[in-house]
């Protein structure tokens, strides 16, 4: 998961990060459309989108998570 800088910086003092509105990694993802979820190798948020794409996948759904190279 992200840094605990970046959480703290997007959530605040909240309790609970299992929430499906904190997190959409928690919610009840079956059904949904396909989806395109596109990150940096680089990215530091790539294992969240990792983790997200793996849960849309066992969820039933459709999904494609092309990892590009990040140019200077």
């Amino acid at each position: 998961m992200a840094d605990e800088y970046f959480l703290e910086a997007y959530l605040g003092h909240v309790a609970d990060r299992t929430l499906p509105d904190v997190s959409p990694v928690f919610g009840d993802l079956r059904g949904l459309p396909p989806v395109l979820l596109t990150v940096g190798r680089a990215d530091v948020l790539l294992e969240d989108n990792l983790a997200m794409a793996a849960r849309f996948s066992a969820a039933g759904n459709e999904v494609d998570l092309p990892v590009r190279l990040c140019s200077t």
